[in-house]
């Protein structure tokens, strides 16, 4: 896999470095803390794991659109608030700036009397409170905290009254600060973790869209199932031919036959695309590839977008993989994110989990209906075993990852 620098576009990608979740569906009281740029999440099935990744995206949809737009995508506040609570559901992110400086987002919703979504974001800054990070000769305990309802801003304080504006309905208060052209040290703040949020992409691929014909146009990222992979392949054989070959090649290093692929517009305006074997001089269409075959290309064309993802977020990238592929797969992604951003992946497989440091790896339990969540490398009893030859996957697949649970390090 090709490796781009994630300033390469002219902007600085930082990594969450802690992420709280307070009432939200299973979450509902979990913290992960020293998370790595590439976290792998393991547990049972239902435990929690695709949840945190939802928890992720909703960041994602809430700084690029709005909380309520978010919110509603996922079946209203009272779909997302944990069985038995009433909020309010909070989500905080810890990351560190270009200058070290560690900073805190919180988003909180809460739903008021009126069945109205009120929403708390701040901005909370681990510092001196004689800090000036206004650049205007104010201080203030925190770069801003903002309350607002659904169809007005009930309450804002920020650094310099007046500096700032919600630059939309319903808008949060990072992306208009994200958004201005101000350089004060807030102002940038907001715009380092807004790169990180507003570029998330879940990969959650399907085939079984993959093999129809789709109308003739570009589009420049891989939806969130694949099925516009030949509309990609389409704009990267055109706009980005260097790249489509470079993804041909991993693709012949990683596939049994496959020699070469291209993307043809039919008669009636429609996409489809054509493989070449290495023993065939016929090009032959999708419903002759493998589910496999499919899926990994599709995982190629991620991690080759020419516009990387800051924050990428993959459920079971093993799924069709053989156990002989899965060690790329892992060392691919782990090389996306320290170039690109930061990845949280969602696995089921040993042999996927076997090429992964403990300290990347975060188990998933269910205690009376909620998820808890703890890194395997807080164990000591995990750490003896790794370092005398047992592998995470294997240690996982004898019951050790959740009977560790009662040797965890305080």
């Amino acid at each position: 896999m090709r490796s781009r620098s994630a300033g390469s576009f002219g902007r600085e990608v930082v990594q969450v470095e802690e992420l709280h979740v307070r009432n939200y569906r299973a979450l509902r009281d979990v913290t992960l803390c020293d998370i790595p740029g590439f976290a792998v999440l393991v547990g049972r099935p239902g435990a929690g794991k695709s949840t945190l990744l939802d928890v992720l995206g909703f960041l994602g949809d809430a700084v690029t659109g709005s909380v309520t737009e978010a919110i509603s995508k996922r079946g209203g506040f009272d779909s997302i608030v944990s069985r038995g609570q009433v909020g309010p559901v909070s989500v905080s992110v810890s990351y560190r700036d270009k200058t070290g400086r560690v900073l805190k987002y919180s988003i909180k919703c809460a739903k008021t009397e009126q069945s109205v979504v009120q929403v708390r974001e701040s901005l909370e800054h681990a510092r001196d409170e004689s800090e000036d990070m206004t650049g205007g000769g104010i201080k203030h305990p925190s770069p801003f905290e903002v309350v607002q309802t659904e169809d007005s801003v009930i309450y804002q304080a920020t650094p310099k009254q007046g500096e700032y504006r919600l630059l939309k309905q319903n808008g949060l208060e990072v992306t208009s600060m994200a958004e201005s052209e101000h350089s004060t040290p807030v102002a940038m703040a907001s715009s380092e973790l807004y790169g990180l949020l507003c570029s998330t992409h879940l990969s959650d691929i399907r085939t079984d869209q993959m093999r129809s014909q789709i109308p003739a146009r570009y589009s420049s990222h891989l939806s969130s199932t694949g099925g516009n992979l030949a509309q990609v392949a389409y704009f990267l054989q055109h706009r980005h031919p260097d790249t489509l070959r470079e993804i041909i090649s991993d693709y012949r290093f990683q596939s049994a036959n496959i020699s070469d692929i291209k993307t043809e517009q039919t008669a009636t305006g429609n996409l489809r695309m054509r493989f070449r074997e290495y023993s065939l001089k016929e090009w032959f269409d999708a419903s002759h590839v493998s589910d496999g075959m499919l899926r990994t290309l599709a995982h190629l064309v991620v991690l080759n977008d020419p516009r990387p993802h800051s924050l990428l977020l993959v459920k079971d990238p093993e799924r069709g993989i053989d156990p002989w592929s899965i060690v790329q797969v892992v060392e691919d992604l782990r090389s996306y994110s320290s170039m690109n951003g930061q990845a949280f992946i969602e696995t089921h497989s040993c042999d996927f989990l076997n090429w992964a440091k403990l300290e990347e790896i975060y188990y998933f339990t269910k205690r009376k209906g909620f998820s808890t969540v703890r890194c395997v490398a807080e164990s000591e009893l995990l750490h003896r075993l790794h370092e005398n030859g047992d592998l995470p996957g294997t240690l996982w697949y004898s019951g050790l990852l959740e009977g560790a649970e009662l040797y965890w390090s305080e």
